[in-house]
């Protein structure tokens, strides 16, 4: 159970036994619809397990056995932990996550499931959360070790603030294009993107941060195109008249992230994006209790910073 009710979220083993593989240790739950939200603290983390419990453990290429008929596993995304080193001590900086992905337990013996988890391990770009490792945990479930990036999911910032206007739109679009490119020029393509996958540090850059639905497999350049279409309008001002025109006129027919760019570019100068201040947050804190405490029945609703008040969507 989260923290909205109170009591610790339990790390499953199959998460335990990989971060013990890993050396680290987990600190806390993360909301995985909306990867950064803390949902609850860990219980039991980095106990229990070791390597030699955590199915194909170490860097070595994915196990390929099976039929290895190269279709794509179908997946969906699970939870995701945030994690520490293990030798840090409780005053280190969590810095990584665990982000799983549960697939159909044949699926995992698809040898195309082992080059793409080898270019993600490969791939480093300022746009893209770095992928460690990453292995298959348990039957079905696939956990990938990630840099834990600090910031708002761009569907929490716009949960607390008006929609963007054309130019931050555009200081969202061309850091994502970019992160985008780069995992097709390993192959690789997201196949997933939506609002809840890009966070924006507290400088303001955005980073995508999920990268689990890459392993699925399941799409193609020219769809991870038109799903940053589709995320840039959802967060776009519903009356902007400078970007929204040429968005929507590219967006059946785009191709590439690289015309997505260039659109932006042409219309709509890269502006800072507006961050919601400390009392913003803490607002949307208190009305997110509310509304859990009220869809539970009337449980009581807590102070802010108590535990029981429920998950905040920044990510510390």
């Amino acid at each position: 159970m989260d923290s909205a009710g109170g009591r610790r979220a339990a790390v499953p083993a199959d998460v335990v036994a990989a971060a013990a593989a890993w050396g680290v240790t987990v600190v806390a739950r993360l909301d995985g619809d909306a990867p950064g939200r803390v949902a609850g603290p860990g219980a039991g983390a980095g106990t229990g397990g070791g390597a030699g419990a955590v199915p194909g453990a170490g860097r070595g290429p994915w196990p390929a056995t099976g039929a290895g008929d190269g279709t794509a596993p179908v997946g969906r995304r699970s939870e995701t932990w945030l994690v520490r080193d293990a030798g840090s001590g409780p005053a280190g900086t969590p810095d990584r996550e665990v982000q799983v992905l549960e697939v159909a337990p044949a699926a995992a013996a698809d040898p195309g499931l082992a080059v793409r988890a080898e270019g993600l391990r490969r791939l480093r770009h300022p746009h893209l959360a770095r992928v460690d490792d990453v292995l298959e945990i348990a039957p079905g479930r696939v956990a990938l070790l990630v840099e834990h990036v600090p910031g708002l999911p761009l569907t929490a910032l716009l949960a607390v603030r008006a929609p963007l206007d054309a130019g931050e739109t555009s200081t969202v679009a061309l850091p994502v294009a970019l992160a985008l490119a780069g995992l097709h020029g390993e192959g690789l393509s997201h196949g997933g993107l939506t609002g809840a996958h890009v966070v924006v540090r507290p400088d303001g850059r955005p980073v995508l941060a999920d990268l689990r639905d890459c392993l699925r497999g399941a799409g193609t350049a020219a769809q991870d195109a038109r799903a940053l279409v589709r995320t840039l309008l959802a967060h776009l001002d519903p009356g902007d008249p400078v970007l929204r025109p040429g968005l929507v006129s590219a967006g059946p027919q785009v191709s590439g992230t690289g015309a997505v760019a260039a659109i932006c570019a042409r219309v709509a100068p890269c502006t800072p994006l507006r961050l919601p201040d400390a009392g913003q947050l803490a607002g949307a804190d208190v009305r997110r209790a509310l509304r859990d405490a009220r869809a539970a029945g009337g449980t009581r609703v807590r102070a802010t910073g108590d535990p029981a008040a429920g998950p905040v969507p920044a990510r510390a």
